[in-house]
């Protein structure tokens, strides 16, 4: 016995289908890191933002804004001494990250106010408000990684 799927049926069939193509690959859902994000350490908060197709952070608050002397806390490690003396929040720490799929946004770079360095970096969405950022030297093995919470107001 032959079956034979009629018109109505279907497109009750791509109504059930659809939303799985929605979610992305793999089953996963996408999840954008455009918000603002805690540090582990809840002494920072970014605001990634995306600008041209790719994502950026920018530093927007810190727990110790003034060192022991009360002074601003400046970029005083920055490569560029025209850079040294700009307060810490305000300067972009993330560039350039791109979606490649599963979670991942990769390709960026991460500036290290506390040395001075930019490294290689990739961020890790695990979901919505969950991102791990990890900043390398050559490849993901050698660096060091930090889980952000997404700060919801």
């Amino acid at each position: 016995m032959k079956t034979i799927l009629h018109h109505n049926q279907w497109v009750i069939i791509a109504l059930l289908v659809a939303p799985f193509f929605a979610i992305g690959q793999n089953g996963s859902t996408i999840y954008s890191p455009a918000g603002v994000w805690l540090s582990e350490n809840g002494n920072e908060k970014i605001e990634i933002y995306e600008k041209d197709g790719k994502f950026n952070g920018i530093m927007v608050w810190m727990k110790d804004e003034y060192d022991e002397n009360g002074n601003l806390k400046v970029d005083s490690k920055n490569p560029d001494e025209a850079l040294r003396e700009r307060p810490m929040v305000g300067v972009e720490i993330l560039f350039g990250f791109k979606y490649t799929g599963n979670g991942w946004y990769t390709g960026g770079r991460i500036y290290d106010p506390g040395t001075g360095n930019t490294y290689a970096a990739r961020i890790k969405m695990v979901d919505e408000t969950t991102a791990k950022i990890r900043g390398y030297v050559g490849i993901p093995l050698f660096g060091r990684s930090e889980v952000c919470t997404k700060v919801i107001e």
